[in-house]
């Protein structure tokens, strides 16, 4: 087809559709002093229109967008376990749990040798696994070893970031108006919280550091 015969087009959505989508930022950092969150953040989440607190409209489309966690200054940061004495892990992604009540979720998990060949089902509201990549948010080290002007990613500089835009949404209740709980599950070991954290920070469960950012993507359903 000669480029003259190509029509270009776009795809339009009503005002209506538009006014029922909702895009959430949530961000944490972590004070100097004990964090003892642990990989679980609660927030309010007010409704910012009369569409997210009407009646009418008692479910939603829920999805995460993008992951973000930024250790911010120590060099030896790592992913950590918020169960029991602590321990650092190696992961690929975490699980976004919230507790926003939903059916159309069902995460089954084989740890235990009884479990084999049948796993363990678990449907506790929205859930969503993000795979994470470290970046190099920062500056690059001058690497004396190599040729001039080379360097190095600097470890403090690291931020974790995940791109889940590639998932579709899935039907949960009305999320607005109300206390939500977002954790950020170990996809690895027994559905557990992970954080960042300080292997030198010391005590028991270790302290949480870093900055979290998660982005939602909610989109009202009207009642049938």
């Amino acid at each position: 087809m000669d480029s003259e015969d190509t029509i270009n087009s776009v795809k339009v959505l009503s005002i209506d559709e538009e006014k029922r989508k909702f895009r959430v930022i949530f961000t944490s950092g972590t004070p100097a002093g004990i964090d003892s969150r642990h990989g679980r953040f609660k927030f309010n989440l007010p409704p910012p229109t009369s569409i997210a607190n009407s009646d009418e409209y008692r479910q939603a489309l829920i999805k995460v967008d993008y992951v973000s966690a930024n250790p911010e200054g120590p060099v030896d940061a790592t992913w950590t376990l918020g169960t029991g004495a602590g321990q650092a892990i190696q992961i690929g992604g975490v699980i976004v749990k919230l507790n926003a009540p939903s059916g159309q979720v069902v995460h089954n998990k084989i740890f235990a040798v009884a479990d084999y060949d049948k796993g363990v089902n678990d449907h506790t509201g929205f859930q969503q696994f993000v795979p994470l990549e470290a970046k190099n948010v920062g500056c690059l080290l001058l690497n004396a070893a190599g040729p001039a002007g080379a360097g190095v990613p600097q470890q403090s500089h690291i931020s974790w970031q995940g791109d889940g835009t590639g998932c579709d949404g899935v039907i949960c209740g009305n999320p607005f108006h109300q206390q939500l709980e977002l954790s950020l599950m170990c996809p690895n070991v027994d559905f557990t919280p992970c954080y960042l954290s300080s292997p030198a920070g010391g005590g028991g469960l270790l302290n949480m550091i870093g900055t979290y950012t998660i982005q939602l993507t909610i989109e009202m359903i009207p009642n049938k």
